[in-house]
């Protein structure tokens, strides 16, 4: 018998429609976001590169900015410190430079959820990562070098390749919505969808909205007619009403910017150790041994 990696990520995505349904049988409001959240993370983390993990809580910056609360966060998991007061979610906080992706996770994605979702969003993508420029051995220009999320070494960029999270889209931290389902008609759907992009410059906005009952959707350029990573890039909006598409899209688009995504130097994480990255030593008390 053959196994089917598609198969197997409509099995996942089945068991996640069937864990969002069972969720409504909680007692609270907040509970049930919880117990949506929770498989959703769970799923992602068991299906997505090992080289990420999969929590939830606010982003930071080394400027003293912060995000609000995500109910998902995907970290580059062999660097990127995570500040976790007394165990819990709500105070688990995560340097921007290690973010891989961010997530909303809703039940009915209605009009005010929408709108909630792209704050919440644009709160992380926002954050500043911090780029020190050094002069480049071969061409000797000031640029910015970059690296790989998960791996030690960082490499030299010329001018047009340095790391610029504000101009491309794979230097910036990924944002995604999902939900159990669409609240508004397909048009009415689109309609608020395009209203909430243009409230935000394109760089923080979400790069993928999908459901797990309704469908995707997704960026586009080049008349519609080519998919995009980010809205950077994007002139048109497009909607699929296959949610199986839209689920093996979801998963490839965070495992591409896993795989591909980039980030600054390690060197960049001290500046959330000490003020400006500054570890010397100063001695109150001295004596010979």
């Amino acid at each position: 018998m053959n196994f089917s990696p598609q198969n197997y990520l409509e099995h996942i995505l089945e068991e996640l429609i069937h864990e969002f349904k069972g969720s409504s049988l909680s007692a609270t409001p907040g509970l049930i976001g919880q117990t949506k959240e929770i498989p959703a993370r769970q799923k992602l983390e068991l299906i997505l590169p090992r080289a990420a993990a999969v929590g939830s809580g606010i982003v930071i910056d080394s400027y003293g900015d912060l995000s609000k609360q995500q109910d998902i966060v995907i970290y580059e998991q062999a660097f990127c410190p995570v500040y976790n007061i007394n165990n819990t979610p709500e105070s688990t906080y995560y340097p921007c430079e290690g973010v891989i992706a961010v997530g909303e996770v809703k039940t009915t994605l209605n009009t005010s959820e929408i709108e909630d979702s792209f704050k919440k969003i644009a709160s992380a993508k926002s954050l500043k990562r911090k780029l020190v420029a050094s002069k480049s051995i071969l061409t000797g220009e000031e640029t910015v070098d970059y690296r790989n999320y998960g791996s030690l070494n960082c490499f030299e960029a010329t001018k047009d390749k340095e790391l610029s999270p504000s101009t491309k889209a794979h230097d910036q931290i990924y944002g995604f919505i999902l939900c159990e389902k669409f609240g508004l008609k397909e048009k009415n759907m689109m309609k608020k969808i395009r209203q909430e992009f243009q409230k935000y410059e394109n760089a923080i906005c979400p790069n993928l909205i999908i459901s797990l009952q309704d469908g995707c959707y997704q960026l586009a350029k080049n008349n519609g007619r080519m998919v995009c990573f980010s809205a950077m890039d994007a002139s048109h909006i497009l909607y699929s009403n296959d949610n199986k598409l839209g689920f093996r899209t979801l998963i490839h688009r965070l495992s591409t910017a896993i795989t591909s995504g980039r980030t600054t130097e390690l060197n960049r994480y001290k500046e959330y150790i000490s003020d400006n990255g500054n570890l010397n030593f100063i001695p109150t008390l001295i004596e010979t041994l």
